[in-house]
C-alpha cells in the first residue's frame, strides 16, 4: 500500500537500482521478472517512515490505494483497490501503540531514578533511608527532562535509540546476573568491571559498525 508501486512513493534520482523497475525480482537475475513500462530505470525507493501511522489513521474511501500488478495480491492482475482503515479499530491500534510507548518510557525513567538515587548518589552522598523516596522522585524529574530533550533532538530515532539502550543494558548486565546466581564468591568489583566491559563493548560496536 505504501511500497514502490504506491502513487505516494518517492525515489532517489539517478540511483541506478535495476531491481526497482521489475515485479517479482528482488535481487535475483533469473526470476522471469516483468519490466514496468514508463518507470525510470534509475530510482531507489525511499520508504515512508510514517507509512504505518498513515495506514491505521486514514479512514477515507480513497485511502490505502493498492494496485495488484500480476495478481499475486489475490485481487486479479491489474486490479486497483482501496483499503481504508476502520476508524474504531485504527483508533484503538493507535491508543495501544501510545500506551506501550508510555509504559516503556515511564518504566525506564523510574528505573533510572531509582538506580541513580539508591546505587550512585547514596554511595557518594549518604542520606537516611526515609529520604530515599523523596530523592528518587526528584531525580526522576531530571531524567524526564533529559529524555524529553533527546526525543526532541531526534524525534525520528527514539525507537531505535531505545533498542540500542536495552542492548547496552543487556550486554552489561547479563554476565553479572548469572554470576550472582551461580558464582556466590563473585566480588562486587568483578561485577562492576563486567558491567563496564559489556556496556562499552556494545557501545563501541554500535559506533564502529
Amino acid at each position: 500500500l505504501y511500497g514502490p508501486s504506491s502513487p505516494h512513493a518517492e525515489f532517489v534520482a539517478d540511483s541506478c537500482s535495476r531491481y526497482i523497475t521489475v515485479v517479482g525480482c528482488f535481487g535475483s537475475d533469473s526470476c522471469n521478472a516483468v519490466p514496468l513500462s514508463g518507470v525510470p530505470t534509475c530510482g531507489e525507493w525511499k520508504p515512508d517512515p510514517f507509512a504505518p501511522l498513515k495506514m491505521i489513521t486514514c479512514t477515507k474511501d480513497t485511502c490505502n490505494y493498492f494496485l495488484d500488478f500480476d495478481g499475486s495480491g489475490g485481487f486479479g492482475a491489474g486490479s486497483e483497490t482501496n483499503h481504508p482503515m476502520n476508524g474504531f479499530l485504527g483508533g484503538w491500534m493507535l491508543i495501544a501503540i501510545v500506551a506501550a510507548c508510555m509504559s516503556t518510557g515511564d518504566g525506564s525513567i523510574l528505573a533510572m531514578g531509582t538506580c541513580f538515587s539508591h546505587n550512585i548518589l547514596r554511595r557518594f552522598a549518604p542520606f537516611e533511608q526515609s529520604k530515599l523516596l523523596r530523592i528518587t522522585r526528584i531525580s526522576t524529574v531530571f531524567w524526564t527532562a533529559l529524555s524529553i530533550g533527546i526525543a526532541c533532538a531526534v524525534p525520528d530515532q527514539t525507537g531505535y535509540l531505545l533498542i540500542v539502550a536495552f542492548d547496552i543494558m543487556l550486554a552489561g548486565s547479563v554476565i553479572p546476573l548469572f554470576a550472582a546466581v551461580y558464582w556466590p564468591s563473585c566480588k562486587p568489583i568483578a561485577a562492576f568491571a563486567s558491567i563496564m566491559a559489556g556496556s562499552l563493548s556494545r557501545l563501541i560496536l554500535q559506533v564502529a559498525l
